[in-house]
């Protein structure tokens, strides 16, 4: 299920979650049957916001949450991957250069698991930029 819509307008909100209870029904191969498929995960779910500032034109302030929930490594669910939460904030800035829309952005995020909410350093983080030109 997902949801998106202009709460003001200066902010936006995008969000959705997926639960899913997804089962191997092959009965002729017992090492799978009933068995959650690979890499499918139970749930995700994600929430991001932007927020356009009314003071300073053409600037949006961005964050938001993606989350991951635990999943199996192989059909035999032998091992499983850790769940994990990917946040991040940004901003951009909508202005024109020699004449075109320009929307310069910075992006950065962390991957957390839930554990380290508690104050441990990010897993990993990355950062970027994007630039348009039309």
């Amino acid at each position: 299920m997902s949801a998106s819509g202009e709460v003001t307008p200066q902010l936006s909100l995008i969000g959705s979650a997926m639960f899913m209870d997804a089962e191997q029904l092959n009965a002729a191969n017992t090492a799978t049957f009933g068995k959650t498929p690979d890499n499918t995960p139970e749930q995700t779910a994600s929430l991001f916001a932007e927020y356009r500032l009314q003071s300073v034109p053409g600037l949006a302030l961005s964050s938001g949450a993606h989350y991951v929930g635990k999943r199996p490594v192989n059909n035999e669910n032998q091992a499983f991957v850790d769940d994990y939460a990917v946040l991040s904030l940004g901003a951009r800035y909508a202005t024109r250069v020699a004449g075109k829309l320009s929307s310069p952005r910075f992006r950065q995020c962390s991957t957390m698991r839930p554990t380290m909410i508690t104050g441990a350093p990010p897993v990993t983080a990355c950062w970027g930029s994007a630039r348009r030109f039309r």
